[in-house]
């Protein structure tokens, strides 16, 4: 039996298609911030900006807020 799989989809508006963020990222979670930045959590329970830079490991949930 194999483990499932979630990957993460940002919608482009400019052509109404949905693409594969980064095909090599899994994720447990995704979260936006107020001015839409994704942030997300990883397999590893790490947390990551959108551009894959590791902030907290030992996660179980996150939220993102404005401070």
């Amino acid at each position: 039996m194999t483990a499932d799989k979630y990957y993460i989809y940002k919608y482009a508006a400019e052509n109404s298609t949905w693409n594969l963020f980064k095909p090599n990222v899994q994720a447990k979670q995704v979260r936006f911030d107020r001015i839409g930045k994704l942030y997300y959590l990883g397999i590893d329970n790490c947390t990551y900006t959108d551009g894959g830079v590791k902030m907290l490991c030992g996660v179980g949930d996150f939220e993102v807020t404005a401070d």
